[in-house]
């Protein structure tokens, strides 16, 4: 029933906005939308706004390979995914040197 309203959800759509290639790749070969119908959207940051810096040595120092996650541990937005790969990382392939930092927003608790 969901393939079906998909398909006649993007048929009837003037303009599909996906956020990468491979959900464009996914709407043109699943419902036979063309290409010319679908806009890829990127989520991430500005690449203008970014500067570049040296690396630092001191949380270069702390373990071997340094994993940087970037969005909030928030429910429903996708940390469930990170402290999973983090878990497989440390339990099942026995990696232990590594250390991982977090960059996001506050995870705001309701009261």
């Amino acid at each position: 029933m969901l393939l079906y309203l998909e398909r006649w959800s993007c048929r009837l759509a003037d303009h599909i906005i996906v956020v990468n290639e491979s959900y464009r790749r996914v709407i043109i070969e699943r419902n036979g939308v063309p290409s010319e119908r679908i806009t890829v959207i990127r989520q991430g940051p500005d690449l203008n706004n970014i500067c570049l810096t040296e690396p630092d040595p001191d949380l270069r120092a702390r373990a071997k390979t340094i994993i940087a996650y970037l969005g909030s541990l928030a429910k429903g937005r996708g940390g469930e995914y990170l402290l999973s790969a983090l878990h497989h990382l440390e339990k099942s392939l026995y990696h232990k040197d590594w250390l991982c930092v977090m960059v996001g927003g506050k995870m705001h608790r309701k009261t």
